[in-house]
């Protein structure tokens, strides 16, 4: 099933993600291999100095590949399990563009006093992406189209308009996130 997700189911995944449009885990989400992002407690990039072995999760009790596999490595002399060239086969696109108006301003979907910034996601099945810089070219699936959404607004406009949240109009510090989809 996994590996045919991308012709003949429609998925989404949506939630509070807590990463930046275009980091490295935000492309690995859309599709893109990744290398040496991932340990097992923390997400930071490490670069692995000694290859082991190679391993493959699987459902043991089916021939159902898992959804992502991985390499993993050996980097320390506290003997850490450092992963990388993680793979998925359920290439995403996000609904947000992350970026609003002329001129382009980052779109937001939190605002507090701490800052501004866009870790809530929307992420749909595509058949794929392609990702130039920050720019992502999407082709949909015959399955699932977006057919709208709602914009989210820039810093400056929640500034002016509504301040830091949560406050008295707001009850929560990120903003609703809605998408319109068409399933076939």
């Amino acid at each position: 099933m996994i590996n045919k997700c991308n012709s003949l189911y429609a998925y989404i995944m949506c939630g509070d993600f807590n990463i930046q449009p275009y980091s490295k885990m935000y492309n690995f989400i859309l599709g893109d291999q990744s290398e040496y992002i991932f340990n097992e407690t923390t997400s930071s990039e490490k670069t692995p100095t000694e290859s082991t072995k190679t391993s493959t999760f699987s459902n043991n009790n089916s021939n159902r590949k898992h959804v992502i596999e991985f390499d993993y490595i050996i980097t320390d002399e506290k003997k850490e399990d450092y992963r990388n060239n993680f793979i998925h086969c359920l290439p995403f696109a996000s609904v947000y563009k992350h970026y609003t108006g002329e001129p382009r301003e980052l779109e937001i979907s939190t605002y507090n006093t701490c800052g501004a910034s866009n870790p809530d996601y929307i992420f749909y099945g595509v058949a794929n992406t392609i990702i130039s810089e920050d720019i992502v070219f999407v082709n949909e699936t015959s399955t699932l189209s977006l057919l709208g959404r709602l914009t989210l607004p820039s810093a400056s406009k929640i500034a002016q308009n509504l301040g830091p949240m949560p406050n008295s109009i707001t009850s929560s510090d990120h903003l609703l996130l809605l998408a319109h989809f068409q399933m076939k």
